[in-house]
């Protein structure tokens, strides 16, 4: 049983290094793992971030990131579920490159008159939508504090015992 534990969750984890962008593909170059964010996580640049995240992105995201949009359903390539797991491989920098490049042919980029830190406000954004979801996934299996498995293990472990 212990092997088998550890067999899925190498696999898991490995699986999940290789479509961290939700397509299996990393669409951001390498250089841009090393971008840091100049901005702090902060109730401003939040609600900026949040703003502008629904001007250019929520028709195909969605408010909460989900892609559970009319226009995700119509899209060739579902686009990426911002509040997934997957998410929380991709380096800030990374989510920074694929916002203000886009990801042809699907996803525009952002308008090229937009600032840089328009862009890294969405990353914070978009960060801040994988950490709302993260925290309703721990009410829901019950862990109120600490740390105990990732996400992804609570998630397909619950799936198996039940």
């Amino acid at each position: 049983m212990k092997c088998s534990l550890c067999a899925a969750a190498i696999l898991i984890c490995g699986l999940t290094a290789w479509a961290h962008e939700g397509h299996g593909t990393a669409h951001a170059p390498v250089a841009a793992k090393k971008l840091i964010n100049p901005l702090t996580s902060s109730p401003d640049q939040l609600q900026a971030g949040e703003a502008l995240y629904g001007k250019q992105c929520a028709s195909c995201h969605g408010p909460d990131g989900k892609s559970n949009t009319a226009v995700a359903r119509k899209q060739p390539v579902r686009p990426a579920n911002l509040a997934d797991y997957q998410m929380d491989s991709m380096a800030d920098g990374e989510i920074y490159w694929v916002v203000k490049h886009g990801i042809p042919p699907s996803m525009p980029a952002i308008p090229a008159a937009t600032g840089d830190s328009s862009v890294w406000q969405i990353q914070l954004w978009v960060r801040e939508l994988r950490i709302k979801q993260r925290a309703f996934e721990r009410a829901r299996a019950g862990i109120t504090s600490g740390t105990c498995l990732p996400d992804f293990l609570i998630r397909t472990f619950r799936k198996t015992i039940r």
